[in-house]
């Protein structure tokens, strides 16, 4: 068990892949992948992918499922009996002394997909470690190889459930026309909702006509002059002051003028208004 001469496995032991490798994706799969898991950080989330994109990231997880799926117990020994043909210090020497530590590692390991344990992972861990591993150093060794695998599943998986969420919606230029039943339903609502009309006008069409029909109101000069004369003395304004000093003078010059009282205003007191200055 600890010739370090020996490298194929023990008898009855399956023989151990070399690796498990995937295809690269292709520019437009990782583009999208890479849009998925970026998230809001970096790019908008992804709404919709083309229709090669979402048949190859499914063709690409079915070989993911194949290689995360979870691995039988000869495997894991086979792995450990390979480890163990190279001779590490603390390598169980007999069966007394591996069978509980070899237990320990299948228990903690068992959860494991079945594409990490290769020759390369066994080669990967020699590199890196002097000991024979405990059960913990063998979970972690081997779990961030899975990882890889696990997170491009992951980002599959996403892409094609976005696929087909946009096959749910309608299309932009797609019309979803109602069906004759709910036209009919609508049509019968907004009959029984309708105001019957008779020939008549309505209270708001006959207010306003009667408004048209009505002769314009004459303004009362005499209750303007006042108002200009109590605002010539009161408004503490002066500029304002002398603008209705001077509007009063011209109603009252148009009132000498006109004995009536009662005249329809000129435009006098706008040429007023032009010569005074604005008030600030």
């Amino acid at each position: 068990m600890n010739n370090p001469d020996t490298t194929a496995p023990p008898r009855g032991a399956p023989a151990l892949p070399t690796s498990f490798t995937l295809a690269p994706m292709s520019r437009n799969l990782a583009h999208y992948a890479h849009r998925w898991a970026a998230g809001d950080e970096e790019r908008p989330p992804v709404d919709d992918v083309p229709v090669a994109v979402a048949s190859e990231a499914a063709a690409r997880l079915v070989a993911l499922d194949a290689l995360l799926a979870p691995v039988d117990q000869r495997t894991i020994l086979a792995w450990l009996e390979a480890l163990a043909m190279a001779g590490l210090p603390r390598t169980p020497l007999d069966s007394a002394t591996a069978a509980p530590q070899l237990r320990a590692i299948w228990e903690v390991c068992q959860t494991l997909p079945r594409c990490v344990w290769t020759d390369e992972t066994r080669f990967a861990y020699l590199a890196v470690n002097r000991f024979w591993p405990v059960p913990a150093d063998v979970f972690q060794h081997l779990n961030k190889h899975a990882e890889a695998f696990k997170r491009e599943r992951g980002q599959c998986r996403a892409i094609i459930a976005i696929a087909a969420r946009a096959k749910e919606r309608p299309a932009p230029h797609e019309k979803v026309c109602p069906s004759a039943a709910a036209m009919e339903e609508v049509s019968k609502l907004l009959a029984s909702t309708r105001v019957p009309t008779t020939g008549k006008r309505s209270d708001l069409q006959s207010a306003f006509a009667t408004r048209q029909q009505m002769p314009s109101r004459p303004i009362n000069q005499l209750a303007l002059l006042a108002g200009y004369e109590r605002d010539a003395q009161t408004n503490p304004n002066a500029a304002m002051r002398a603008a209705s000093r001077l509007r009063a003078e011209r109603i009252r010059a148009a009132l000498t003028a006109n004995q009536n009282g009662y005249s329809v205003m000129n435009n006098s007191e706008n040429d007023c208004e032009a010569r005074l200055p604005r008030p600030p």
